[in-house]
């Protein structure tokens, strides 16, 4: 019998045992938590600068000199999930348990999110859902966006629960008015989370009320009752955005007036980027698979491309045609949004991350019973190998921290202390310092730390208006990036070509002299494009610790 005969033929057919399944996925999703527990502080972009903040949440605030450098002003209703959570809960936790407690579910409440959304709308286990494990680790965890990734997994959530309150709703006007509460209710929660957490359910809810079949609202006169059905789950979102854009003091955006100009401007700015390097959007789409290695990546994408082939040669291929019309709008929304928006940045590749999870949960490949053993099994090789180099490239991360810590020791409270970097080629450094894509440095923000560990003010804590809770007390608002800003190369001590190209992103590096004690020189392990690293005079080596190296400044007088 042909090999392909074999795979189709009516014995495997047959429906393998649901817990083969169950156990495959359930392994997929609990071994996310492993680069968490090997790694005391992931080498996620943003997530040192938020780690700081709950030291300041726990008590930190109030200590001297730092209270003379910070105050909370929770004048903003939206993207405070992590600070509301870090308010209540890191007197009792720590501030480094709850850090790491908030990175974990960043981690994985987006996949597990996904996969109780997928049995909502198709019924049953299926080991497509270990697809869901391997889209833990995307652009939006590395990056550190840890109110996002949350947030997402909350929209996922909440999208699961939905079953339940249209079922409330069909029973009566006074159950659709508590199925609306409901949604309202689940509405705010998320907008206090993240605003995109917001906007990913809407489309989630969008998605749901136009159904499973394609009939159910392009089919002639569907079109009307399907809008309808997204009006109802949708508008009652549409009240909670109402009532928090009422009480808000500020907006997200207010850092950058907020005005329909500035939006304009960034937009025109996003569309000439666009037509300069029409290449980045394609690649950029792929955010929610992309990590530190290409070969691995790769490996992923083929992985999960994989049954989708299989289920469309053999014509079992399932689609949820809600979820793949909420799919097509997020990537349309991919397309038009700018990356930076009103002082927010990669906000482009925020909606190609929400389509993936979304196109995921559309899809069922059902392939016949032997090809699907195979494609089982090797979703979830590549799944566990996938979380495994994570580990391990986290846990080698590690010894990046410790250099930091070491190097920070003779700092004394009340320090300035200045962060650059060595401009280096990718190829050069140690996997995890950078992304594959949009070539971001894990490291970035490693600097904050002096905040707890040594009660020293560094330039970069986040403290957006209308973004976070958090204000920059003068004089120390002088020299602070509100929105973190980038980490600058050493060159700019030295060339003024250097200089002026990094003002253009951070304000501060004119006044290292006259403002700054130290300077924090981080990846000092490899070779800067520039060339070797000579200090300006008034500059002395205090610790080499390898990846970090602690100068001190003679301060102009």
């Amino acid at each position: 019998m042909p090999f392909w005969s074999a795979m189709t033929s009516t014995v495997s057919h047959m429906a393998e045992p649901r817990w083969r399944a169950r156990a495959a996925v359930f392994l997929a999703l609990a071994t996310i938590a492993v680069p968490f527990l090997v790694a005391g502080i992931p080498p996620l972009a943003d997530y040192p600068n938020h780690l700081a903040r709950l030291w300041l949440h726990e008590g930190g605030i109030a200590r001297e000199p730092v209270s003379g450098m910070y105050r909370f002003a929770w004048d903003t209703m939206t993207n405070i999930g992590v600070d509301l959570a870090a308010r209540m809960l890191a007197p009792l936790l720590g501030w480094e348990v709850l850090g790491r407690l908030l990175a974990t579910l960043a981690g994985m409440l987006p996949p597990i999110g996904g996969a109780l959304l997928w049995a909502r709308l198709h019924g049953r286990a299926h080991w497509w859902q270990i697809a869901f494990g391997m889209l833990a680790w995307s652009m939006g965890l590395l990056f550190g966006f840890v109110n996002f990734q949350i947030g997402l997994g909350f929209a996922l959530l909440a999208a699961a629960a939905d079953p339940a309150l249209s079922r409330l709703g069909s029973a009566g006007w006074g159950h659709l008015l508590v199925a609306a509460a409901g949604r309202a209710t689940l509405g705010l929660v998320l907008m206090l989370t993240h605003v995109f957490a917001f906007a990913f359910y809407a489309a989630l809810l969008a998605g749901i009320a136009l159904g499973a079949s394609w009939r159910g609202f392009l089919a002639p006169g569907a079109r009307l009752p399907a809008l309808s059905r997204i009006a109802v789950a949708v508008l009652p979102l549409a009240l909670a955005a109402a009532i928090l854009a009422l009480l808000s003091p500020r907006l997200p955006g207010s850092q950058s007036g907020g005005s329909l100009a500035a939006i304009w401007e960034d937009v025109a700015y996003g569309w000439s980027d666009l037509l300069g390097t029409p290449w980045r959007k394609p690649a950029e789409a792929l955010s929610g698979l992309r990590t530190y290695h290409d070969g691995l990546d790769a490996l992923t994408g083929l992985a999960l491309l994989a049954p989708v082939v299989v289920a469309l040669a053999t014509r079992r291929l399932r689609v949820h045609a809600g979820m793949m019309a909420a799919t097509l709008g997020l990537a349309v929304l991919y397309v038009l949004v700018p990356s930076g928006l009103l002082g927010t940045a990669v906000v482009d590749a925020r909606f190609a991350m929400m389509a993936t999870l979304t196109l995921t949960v559309a899809l069922r490949p059902d392939v016949p019973a032997a090809l699907g053993r195979m494609l089982r099994a090797g979703l979830l090789a590549v799944c566990l190998l996938r979380t495994g180099a994570i580990a391990w490239i986290w846990h080698a991360r590690q010894a990046d921290v410790a250099s930091v810590a070491r190097a920070l020791e003779p700092v004394p409270p009340g320090a300035a202390v200045m962060p650059l970097k060595h401009d280096s080629p990718d190829e050069t450094m140690p996997l995890g310092r950078v992304t594959r894509l949009m070539h971001t440095y894990s490291f970035g923000h490693l600097p904050a730390l002096a905040l707890p560990w040594r009660r020293a003010f560094t330039p970069m804590m986040f403290s957006a208006k209308g973004k976070q809770p958090l204000r920059v007390l003068p004089p120390w608002s002088e020299i602070s990036e509100p929105d973190g800003g980038t980490l600058g190369g050493v060159a700019l001590l030295t060339d003024p070509a250097e200089m002026a190209r990094t003002l253009a992103e951070i304000r501060y590096p004119p006044l290292w002299r006259e403002r700054f004690d130290f300077i924090l020189i981080l990846n000092a392990d490899t070779r800067d494009i520039h060339g070797p690293f000579r200090p300006p005079p008034g500059l002395s080596l205090v610790r080499d610790e390898g990846f970090a190296q602690l100068w001190r400044i003679e301060r102009a007088r």
